[in-house]
């Protein structure tokens, strides 16, 4: 892969967990079942900022690089995952 420019690495760190999960983006907070583990009931809250946490497993991060890497994507492949989403 080709490196990235500052303005492609830029747009990639703006893309919306929302986006990447296929969920409305209503600028509130919203609490989802956890993609990182099995549960019966949702615990994950994906924050306005693009920030999440999940308060059953205790994964966080802010944006869709850091979310990827937390789905077990290398840093490559999250770049990779992502880019279709530009």
């Amino acid at each position: 892969m080709n490196q990235l420019t500052k303005q492609e690495l830029e747009q990639l760190r703006n893309i919306r967990i929302h986006t990447i999960l296929g969920l409305r983006d209503n600028g509130a907070k919203q609490i989802i079942k956890c993609p990182f583990h099995s549960e019966k009931t949702p615990s994950c809250v994906i924050y306005p900022d693009n920030g999440y946490y999940c308060y059953g497993c205790k994964k966080f991060g802010f944006g869709a690089i850091d979310f990827c890497e937390d789905l077990d994507y290398s840093f490559m492949d999250s770049i990779v995952f992502l880019a279709k989403f530009i």
